[in-house]
């Protein structure tokens, strides 16, 4: 038989798990966002904010009024609504990134601040006969993870904010997009290889035979040019070889 104290302990175990479940709230928020506090504020509140277990008091609201601001960098981000009790910080930036409490409540509301990522830039690193290297960038963003895609299939994954992808010449016509994405945005963008690198697989098959083509057309004009110069008639009406022959039988009667 279980005894009364028994029972106590694990109420209060339950009681406390229970709050520390209740008293956090992670909140995830894109540069310039807003973020109103989903409690209802008391007439006399003391709004403090720390990045651990110190606290510093930001604002105090008395008679839903904002009296007191103590921190500069909260000034003119704050709003208090006095109609609905509500507090509001208003175009978060990265240093409002912490845990905040609005006392004597103990809940706490842990703030994270992304600033949101760039549309990255896909640069073609090298090209050689029937392969390709790209690279895909991000020039900003907050915890960003940049990835390849061939189609819908992830094909490469990797934290950094640069990533680079090789293509074989039998990938060349398939569409790979570079993902860069944060907890609260995405961008992408998308390269089809064929029309980047198959300019350089074509230079050795198209070139040489283009250069042979206008030798082969410039010898042709020569000759045409020659034939028609040496069939053209003198001033007297004769060609130069029958004047040629010609002159050689007066010669040869005197």
């Amino acid at each position: 038989m279980k005894s009364p104290l028994h029972g106590l302990l694990l109420y209060l175990l339950y009681g406390a798990f229970s709050r520390s479940q209740s008293t956090k709230q992670v909140v995830k928020k894109k540069l310039g966002d807003s973020f109103t506090f989903p409690e209802k504020i008391p007439e006399t509140v003391l709004l403090t904010f720390g990045p651990g277990v110190s606290y510093s008091t930001v604002a105090r609201i008395h008679h839903f009024i904002l009296t007191n601001i103590y921190e500069e960098g909260f000034r003119g981000h704050l709003h208090v609504d006095s109609a609905n009790r509500s507090l509001t910080i208003t175009d978060l930036r990265l240093n409002h990134t912490g845990t905040y409490k609005l006392e004597p409540n103990p809940k706490r509301y842990d703030i994270e601040v992304y600033a949101p990522v760039s549309t990255p830039e896909i640069s073609l690193v090298s090209s050689e006969i029937g392969s390709c290297t790209f690279n895909c960038s991000v020039e900003n963003g907050t915890q960003v993870s940049v990835s390849w895609y061939k189609g819908d299939i992830l094909w490469i994954k990797k934290s950094p904010v640069s990533l680079t992808l090789k293509l074989e010449e039998t990938e060349f016509n398939d569409p790979f997009t570079c993902v860069a994405r944060n907890d609260v945005s995405a961008e992408n963008s998308t390269v089809m290889a064929h029309t980047i690198c198959e300019g350089s697989k074509k230079e050795s098959h198209v070139i040489i035979p283009a250069v042979m083509a206008v030798i082969a057309l410039l010898a042709v004009t020569l000759l045409i040019f020659y034939i028609k110069r040496n069939m053209e008639p003198k001033e007297d009406g004769t060609n130069y070889n029958l004047g040629k022959v010609e002159n050689d039988g007066e010669d040869a009667s005197v």
